[in-house]
């Protein structure tokens, strides 16, 4: 048996498309305070890491044995920032697929705003870096990197000590050397872009498994910061 399709009055449709257009624009307006909030908050802040300490460390420490290089960064940045340098048995060594490129890192310090890394590829890969809410800073340890920035025509080649910024809502391509590794330090808002590092895992190889494992390597940064955090603040009252 049909059943009569009741219309609605034409002021109740109009009701319900202004209250459904007002909820929009309301979403719309929180998220842009949202924005302008988080960038006076960076604007604003202090930052724990100096980019030039984090660079003057590295640059010790590059054309090194890469191992070696590993162990004399991460204990020189410990001696610099006591407390913030995630120990030895907390690190791992997790590999991901970002943009198209294949590579694989280990966290030394990672908040909020803040993060330190060492990372590269044993291959040749490369991919589109996309943009981010993040000033980054690259020290190459060891090989070379050649950097495809949008706007030029050509790509600029970066070798052992040299080191290089992308700047925040700037965008490029990165092509690694096999054997390439480097030390990063980025500030800016890293959840933001935590969605770009997981999804090409995620949709392109189905890598549950890194993705967790990612997802548990930042999680124990963090937790070792806020537990720093709060050491240093209880010690202060």
């Amino acid at each position: 048996m049909r059943t009569k399709e009741v219309k609605l009055p034409r002021n109740l449709r109009k009701f319900k498309r202004k209250k459904m257009s007002m909820r929009f624009l309301k979403n719309c307006l929180l998220i842009i305070l949202f924005l302008v909030v988080i960038h006076f908050w960076l604007k604003t802040k202090s930052y724990r890491f100096s980019k030039e300490d984090v660079v003057k460390i590295g640059e010790k420490y590059a054309g090194r044995e890469i191992q070696q290089a590993f162990q004399k960064i991460a204990s020189e940045l410990q001696e610099h920032y006591p407390g913030h340098i995630l120990p030895t048995k907390h690190r791992e060594w997790v590999m991901y697929k970002y943009s198209g490129m294949t590579l694989s890192m280990t966290i030394l310090h990672a908040s909020l705003t803040e993060y330190v890394l060492l990372f590269g590829s044993a291959l040749d890969t490369d991919g589109y870096l996309g943009r981010h809410w993040l000033n980054c800073t690259m020290l190459l340890l060891s090989g070379s990197v050649k950097y495809w920035k949008e706007g030029d025509i050509e790509a600029i080649e970066y070798k052992i000590g040299d080191s290089f910024t992308f700047h925040s809502g700037s965008t490029g391509c990165l092509g690694w050397k096999a054997n390439t590794w480097v030390l990063e330090y980025g500030r800016g808002f890293l959840p933001m872009s935590m969605p770009a590092i997981i999804s090409d895992g995620l949709f392109t190889s189905f890598d549950v498994i890194g993705i967790f494992k990612m997802f548990r390597a930042f999680g124990v940064a963090y937790y070792y910061e806020l537990k720093s955090e709060i050491g240093s603040f209880i010690s202060s009252i």
